[in-house]
């Protein structure tokens, strides 16, 4: 049944969106949907006052954190292994945390130098993260280790040791210890890496481990906490512009799912106009709106959760993480 075309949610914008597109200006509110987040927020643009300049790193910031997680729920592409890797007390010993951030700065970028020569495809997430030693000649001492989520053309579950022992055997190589035996058994230990089983595998290691926010008192610089190795697959995001009718009523379906997965989101979104977004499947917020638009252009009455679930065939299960900008 056809309906007059009083909302926009569907069609009114379906064209790919950049940033730059002026057509922003002219719709007001509406969502930003990327691959695996949505954005809720009032147009604009990007102008220079806008953009700020980063400072020293001193720790893993929460603003940091969530580009990272931002940054991978934008991708289509699917990691396929998590290996960490460490530095020998013998490289970091005697050196302050400003030496071991540069240390650790040159020796990852002369594995990944050889690594790329070796395999082209190599893609990888890289999370520095800093921890105080348990054990050794520097206990107590805080060093970082390398936690990467890496896919490549050839990976397979069949073959994922193979490749884990290959890049722990390059780790090693590039290290310059003088224990090369011990750093190559940690290397390529099998307690180092794990294949990831599916994309929920993959993002429980991304919340557990690329995404822990660390904070010291210390000022000395760390450097960046993460990296992106490699061109990623990152189709741009779709802007739909939403009525104010339709801003109401989106945003009272997203905050029954939030109500199960975060109180303080779920509060956040019954306010008119704020800026926020939520972890979501670009299928799934698809659906939300195609809901919307039919309940809006048959004007029936707004009904319950249950009763867009049954409609839609939707399970809270679709929507992977659930969050909001701090």
């Amino acid at each position: 049944m056809n309906c007059e075309p009083r909302y926009a949610c569907i069609d009114a914008i379906s064209e790919p969106f950049y940033y730059e597109d002026r057509i922003r200006a002219l719709t007001g509110r509406g969502l930003l949907i990327h691959e695996g987040y949505t954005e809720l927020r009032n147009a604009r643009f990007l102008t220079e006052g806008n953009i700020h300049t980063r400072g020293k790193i001193t720790y893993f910031s929460k603003k940091s954190r969530l580009r990272l997680m931002k940054f991978m729920a934008s991708l289509k592409d699917q990691f396929l292994l998590f290996q960490t890797f460490t530095f020998p007390d013998d490289v970091m010993k005697g050196k302050s945390i400003s030496e071991r951030s540069r240390f650790s700065h040159k020796i990852r970028r002369r594995f990944l130098r050889k690594v790329k020569n070796r395999w082209p495809s190599f893609k990888a997430i890289i999370r520095q993260e800093w921890a105080d030693r348990k054990s050794g000649d520097i206990i107590g001492e805080s060093c970082p280790h390398l936690h990467m989520l890496y896919l490549i053309n050839f990976l397979t579950i069949a073959n994922h040791k193979d490749w884990a022992v290959m890049l722990g055997k390059l780790w090693a190589d590039c290290l310059g210890t003088n224990e090369p035996e011990k750093a190559l058994s940690v290397a390529t230990n099998d307690k180092s890496y794990q294949w990831m089983k599916g994309q929920k595998m993959a993002q429980s290691y991304i919340s557990k481990y690329m995404g822990k926010v660390d904070e010291y008192s210390s000022d000395e610089s760390r450097g960046r906490s993460w990296f992106k190795v490699g061109d990623f697959d990152i189709p741009p995001p779709e802007w739909k512009f939403l009525t104010p009718l339709e801003d109401i009523a989106v945003r009272r379906v997203l905050r029954h799912y939030m109500e199960r997965k975060s109180k303080k989101v779920a509060k956040s979104l019954e306010r008119e106009k704020r800026n926020t977004f939520v972890f979501i499947k670009k299928e799934t917020i698809h659906r939300i709106i195609d809901y919307v638009n039919h309940r809006l252009c048959k004007e029936e009455p707004e009904g319950t959760l249950k009763r867009f679930l049954k409609y839609q065939e939707i399970r809270l299960e679709h929507i992977d993480w659930i969050m909001k900008a701090n």
